[in-house]
């Protein structure tokens, strides 16, 4: 990933660094990854989660064909992450793009670490088919295998609100020309910059997840085959709402509203700390439909959140710790006809 780029020379080395970096990650399920300086050196980002508390550990795989870990499908964003720098440099502030993010929930399988203090025949919707988002922003999904993960869950005794960290840390070293008047002309200065820090709000998650199941419940089912779309029933998972997009438009717009709840307060796509286009018209739509209950909404209850974070870095990611018979959209011919699993859209079917 790179900072905006001033120039071809910058884009073709940032490009070269950027395709070797993912070769084992699919490029289409890579959501944002770390900062890339001027020189093309990378920095690996940490996530820390605070005030929550290490429940134990499971391993999480994907889809053997790495381009396509998603339930439904996804939609293609570009993003924007504004953050700040220490303000005795000589900027204090830049942003920070990404485009062609494939964003919409995962589709994975748990097996056990081997650790008795973590069950994974709770997570929902079973340990063959375990439905998650990302949170971070930061880091890329790993695909290879299956990948042990901390399990953290609402820690009510924490005092503070839960909260991730994502840092990087290594400085990053910025060259630009600097006039120094007619004797010197133009001259080549380098710029040490302080690393990323970003924090996110995992409350103001809850708040938009429990907005959410409420709009969705008031939303028709629709389901894309292929002689078109099908209204299927009603939404009446209840509390999972946010974990039974109905379709890729659905999947996507959930997955980016959640990074919008935990990188910025405002809770507008356009504006803030983090913003997105690119986001299909629909997914727009139930946003900000959700957005505006979030004052009148409860927030998704503690107890139905879980994070997981990789072990030895990537995407920490949300899902739900306690699986319940999963009704039909419609009726129950429909679930067992197979219909409620919704076949995956690929990008060129769109």
């Amino acid at each position: 990933m790179a900072h905006l780029l001033l120039d071809d020379k910058k884009a073709d080395q940032a490009r070269k660094t950027h395709n070797s970096r993912i070769s084992k990650v699919a490029l289409g399920t890579a959501t944002l990854a770390l900062a890339l300086s001027a020189t093309a050196t990378l920095a690996t980002p940490t996530l820390t989660i605070d005030n929550m508390q290490q429940v134990g550990s499971v391993e999480f795989s994907f889809s053997e064909n790495s381009r396509d870990p998603f339930l439904i499908g996804y939609d293609n964003v570009n993003l924007r992450f504004d953050y700040d720098y220490d303000p005795d440099k000589w900027r204090n502030k830049n942003d920070w793009r990404q485009n062609g993010i494939s964003a919409g929930a995962f589709d994975g399988k748990a097996q056990s670490t081997g650790n008795e203090d973590f069950d994974i025949t709770t997570l929902y919707r079973s340990q063959d088919q375990v439905i998650l988002y990302c949170l971070d922003i930061f880091n890329d999904l790993e695909t290879v295998g299956f990948v042990e993960y901390n399990v953290y869950a609402f820690d009510d005794d924490a005092a503070g609100d839960p909260t991730t960290t994502t840092q990087i840390t290594q400085d990053e070293t910025e060259t630009e020309r600097v006039w120094r008047g007619w004797r010197q002309g133009w001259q080549l200065r380098e710029t040490t910059i302080p690393g990323i820090t970003a924090t996110g709000n995992i409350n103001n998650v809850l708040d938009f997840l429990g907005a959410l199941n409420d709009v969705l419940a008031e939303t028709d089912y629709w389901v894309e085959e292929d002689d078109g779309w099908v209204q299927n029933g009603t939404y009446n998972f209840g509390d999972r709402n946010w974990l039974n997009p109905a379709n890729w438009l659905v999947s996507g717009a959930i997955q980016v509203g959640i990074w919008e709840s935990l990188y910025d307060g405002d809770m507008d796509l356009d504006t803030g700390h983090f913003s997105v286009t690119g986001l299909s018209r629909d997914g727009e739509e139930l946003l900000n439909t959700t957005f505006q209950r979030m004052a009148s909404s409860d927030p998704l209850d503690r107890s139905q959140v879980l994070l997981f974070q990789p072990v030895n870095g990537g995407q920490t990611l949300i899902g739900d710790p306690d699986p319940v018979d999963v009704p039909a959209p419609g009726t129950l011919v429909l679930l067992i006809s197979g219909l409620f699993l919704v076949r995956k859209v690929s990008r060129n079917s769109r």
